[in-house]
């Protein structure tokens, strides 16, 4: 099945249940390894973040109009993060086996050497502290022998408060 065909058939069952609307996209992923979580930080910092969230080893919190908070010494090491930049980078912080890995994924043109994915715009709920639903931009990747897999899922910061979607909208999706 060709991606148009793909679209053109998921467009329709997606009408009739209500399903999140699919496009295509593609999408540049760089990682960038850190040592430790103090390497991760400056990393982070470095992007300059827009918005997003953070998890250290004792505090977990948000930020948003590009006032990233300066870490404290009782909050421990840096353990995860996301966050979106201005120009729309999004930047994904998780630990691997030996270290952390700081993943920028940018949304890009398409070119001759870029992957063709399908993506769509979701928002999650997120606790009380952050400033509206978590929104992200999944991608999706065509495997021959599995079909559309998730590939990737970009934040892309913070819905208005007015547009947060309740627990019962999650749920009867």
């Amino acid at each position: 099945m060709s991606p148009d065909t793909l679209l053109t058939a998921y467009a329709e069952i997606a009408q009739r249940h209500g399903l999140p609307h699919l496009e295509p996209a593609t999408l540049a992923l760089t990682p960038t390894p850190c040592a430790d979580p103090d390497a991760a930080w400056q990393a982070l910092v470095a992007d300059r973040p827009h918005a997003g969230w953070l998890q250290f080893q004792s505090q977990v919190l948000c930020f948003d109009n590009g006032e990233l908070p300066a870490s404290a010494p009782d909050w421990g090491g840096l353990l995860a993060a996301e966050a979106v930049t201005t120009d729309r980078r999004s930047l994904l912080l998780r630990q691997t086996g030996n270290g952390l890995l700081l993943v920028t994924a940018t949304p890009n043109p398409a070119d001759a050497s870029s992957e063709a994915l399908l993506a769509e715009d979701l928002q999650r709920l997120a606790t009380a502290r952050a400033p509206g639903a978590l929104c992200y931009r999944r991608y999706w990747r065509r495997e021959p022998e599995l079909g559309l897999r998730p590939y990737f899922a970009a934040f892309t910061g913070f819905a208005p408060a007015d547009r947060t979607p309740n627990l019962q909208d999650q749920q009867d999706r």
